[in-house]
């Protein structure tokens, strides 16, 4: 019988090793066990905090603004029927939040848009909607005037494009996704604003298409790696709406999403079973 080479017992330790740490790295990234998002809050204002505010700005030389980067939403369109349900929803949602009294697009006053390549008709749709928002947009607020870019990133999948093609093109997607991540487009950021590199989405809201499980993809992986704080520091939050149309049956995107975004919302009651009580219900929201 051949003698066990001396590496062997040592090598297979360290596979052991590294397999228990990429598993406890692997729960840490899981909802579950996220710690929570850091509070972007400042703190209450008093007459005393308020004057010394005052007595910094007029102490500070002039120049461009050190203001700390606005809070980030990332949002995922699809091509059609994904576009219309997602831009309903927002619609909807900032109608309810005016009528609460709270403006609902100061809660995120960066915002990218996400579109696959080709796909006019989505980036039309939600410059439409950036030029609402800017029409209703108080005199007094703080938002620069465009407080938003729209990016394209490359289909994972064409329509009829080979199986054994897709996963090449998947992984272009992929990298293009990591760009979008990391920062919004230099090119829409105005002028002397800052982009550090820890400027990531502080929420991911997606509703199905193929470009949104690979978003969601990304941000597992840079949060996996702890990229510009991605874990750490409790960023890219990711939601996944299903759609409207999914009555009684999860769609390829929710079914591979079910386990890994942060909450998974279903516009159909009989849903909630079908996802053993991860889904949450919240009514017809397009």
């Amino acid at each position: 019988m051949s003698p066990i080479p001396p590496l062997f017992p040592a090598l297979t330790i360290a596979a052991i090793l590294i397999a228990i740490l990429a598993s406890l790295r692997i729960l840490a990234i899981l909802p579950p066990y996220r710690p929570p998002p850091i509070s972007r809050k400042r703190p209450s204002q008093t007459p005393e905090r308020a004057a010394d505010q005052k007595y910094l700005r007029d102490a500070r030389p002039p120049g461009p603004s050190r203001s700390s980067p606005p809070t980030r939403l990332l949002i995922v369109l699809g091509s059609g029927g994904h576009t219309a349900e997602m831009l309903a929803m927002l619609r909807n949602a900032a109608s309810a939040s005016r009528e609460a009294g709270h403006d609902f697009w100061a809660d995120y006053s960066w915002r990218t848009w996400v579109t696959s390549e080709g796909d006019a008709f989505s980036a039309t749709r939600a410059k439409e909607l950036e030029d609402e928002i800017e029409s209703t947009t108080t005199p007094c607020s703080t938002a620069p005037p465009r407080s938003y870019d729209i990016v394209s990133v490359p289909r994972a999948r064409r329509i009829h494009q080979p199986l054994l093609t897709t996963p090449l093109s998947a992984l272009h997607c992929l990298r293009a996704c990591f760009a979008v991540l990391r920062a919004p487009s230099r090119a829409a950021v105005p002028p002397h604003t800052a982009l550090p590199g820890g400027w990531q989405p502080d929420l991911i809201l997606t509703n199905g298409p193929a470009t949104g499980a690979i978003v969601v993809l990304a941000a597992l992986l840079l949060r996996f790696f702890d990229v510009g704080g991605a874990l750490s520091r409790g960023r890219m939050r990711t939601v996944y709406v299903e759609s409207w149309a999914r009555v009684g049956r999860l769609s390829l995107s929710g079914r591979l999403l079910l386990r890994v975004v942060d909450r998974f919302v279903v516009q159909w009651e009989r849903l909630v079973d079908v996802t053993g009580g991860r889904g949450e219900f919240r009514g017809v929201l397009v």
